[in-house]
């Protein structure tokens, strides 16, 4: 017990000190010029979380950027939440947040290449070589690009398989994956989410704990499957 507290204390006590070093040397440093004066407020985030899919708004962005005042911009964002959480209703917001979850969490890609522009140059594939058998894949214009989608949704929902037949695996370790699995989940939810991409950023506890959790549902996919060998016989 002492030790998981000791562990506690000294990762949220890395974590501050982390960031108060971080911020010190943004506020003091000279070579770019910061003004958190014009930093979006995070309920900012929280109002575009509940509009259309869970998303990205232009709407409120350009509000936020043409908005010189900070408490204005709070306002805004606060009277925007009262207002769209008001329209939905509480069987509207629930449905909202089933809606919003699958949004989140349903696409393997993680939205590839639908949004952004992330690619500098051309994203037409090149012809020949191994660059090109890869581009093919994986630019927009590439004659597989359909195959990557269907290989990396299959692969997606293997990985969520595997954590999900493991529910007997009860060790504190992976225990602790799902609660960081949940809380990004809750996260999403709350704040701007509806693509799948935004879930990269928790892709590593996802690979962990599949990882973790592979031994646990060999054997139980095993016993659940058990009675086609006894019927066999």
């Amino acid at each position: 017990m002492w030790a998981t507290l000791l562990l506690v204390i000294l990762v949220a006590g890395s974590a501050y000190g982390g960031y108060h070093v971080f911020n010190q040397s943004i506020q003091k440093q000279t070579y770019i010029r910061v003004n958190t004066f014009r930093a979006k407020p995070i309920v900012h985030f929280i109002n575009m979380g509940l509009s259309g899919d869970g998303g990205y708004n232009e709407k409120d962005s350009f509000k936020m950027a043409t908005t010189i005042s900070k408490q204005a911009r709070i306002d805004y964002s606060v009277h925007s939440i009262k207002k769209r959480l008001k329209k939905m209703g509480p069987f509207g917001y629930v449905k909202f947040l089933l809606q919003k979850q699958g949004n989140n969490s349903a696409d393997g890609t993680f939205a590839w290449i639908k949004e952004g522009n992330f690619i500098h140059g051309s994203s037409i594939p090149k012809q020949h070589g191994v660059a090109g058998v890869i581009d093919n894949f994986i630019y927009l214009y590439g004659t597989n690009l359909g195959d990557f989608r269907f290989i990396a949704q299959i692969f997606w929902c293997i990985c969520l398989g595997i954590i999900f037949f493991a529910w007997d695996d009860t060790r504190k370790i992976t225990q602790i994956m799902r609660l960081t699995i949940i809380g990004g989940f809750i996260f999403l939810l709350i704040f701007e989410g509806g693509r799948s991409r935004y879930l990269i950023q928790f892709l590593p506890a996802f690979l962990i704990l599949a990882t973790l959790n592979f031994h646990a549902t060999k054997q139980k996919l095993h016993d659940l499957f058990s009675w086609t060998k006894t019927s066999k016989d």
